[in-house]
C-alpha cells in the first residue's frame, strides 16, 4: 500500500506511487486545496483512480482491505492472539515473534500490523509490545 499526503505535478512521491501501481500495491491519496501546489499531484492521482484518504476511517478500511479484517478479541487484557501472550512479558523482535509461532516472517507482520490496527500492540524498532507496557531497553 502507498499513502501520498502531498506531490507536487512531478517529484518523489508520484514516481513512489507509481512503482507501488507497478508492484501491483494500492495507491491512495489525501486530497488537498486545489490551489496548491503541494496537492495537485494527489488531486491528479485521485483522479486517475486512487483512493481518497478523508480521514482516519478511510485509512483503517483500506488496511483491511489489504491485510484483512482484525482478530475478533484483538485487545491488550485479554483475547484470542497468541502474539498478546507472547509479547506481554515485555515484547519480541519481529523476528522472535516468526520463529515463536512457527510463521513465516510476513506472517507474522501481517499479524501485528492488524493488532497495531486495533492498538492492541505497537512496533517500535522492529520490538512489538503491548500498548502501554514499554519494550525492553
Amino acid at each position: 500500500m502507498v499513502v501520498v499526503v502531498e506531490a507536487g505535478v512531478k517529484g518523489g512521491a508520484l514516481i513512489t506511487a507509481a512503482r507501488g501501481l507497478e508492484q501491483g500495491r494500492l495507491v491512495l491519496a489525501v486530497p488537498g486545496d486545489v490551489d496548491r501546489d503541494t496537492s495537485r499531484g494527489c488531486n491528479l492521482l485521485i483522479r486517475d483512480g486512487a483512493h481518497p484518504v478523508l480521514d482516519a476511517d478511510d485509512l483503517l478500511t483500506s488496511l483491511t482491505f489489504v491485510l484483512g479484517p482484525p482478530p475478533q478479541q484483538a485487545d491488550a487484557k485479554g483475547g484470542d492472539d497468541p502474539i498478546l501472550d507472547l509479547v506481554r512479558g515485555g515484547g519480541m523482535t519481529l523476528e522472535a515473534l516468526a520463529v515463536a509461532l512457527g510463521c513465516p516472517a510476513p506472517e507474522a507482520i501481517r499479524r501485528v500490523s492488524l493488532l497495531e490496527a486495533t492498538g492492541a500492540v505497537r512496533n517500535e524498532g522492529g520490538v512489538v509490545t503491548v500498548r502501554g507496557i514499554p519494550g525492553p531497553t
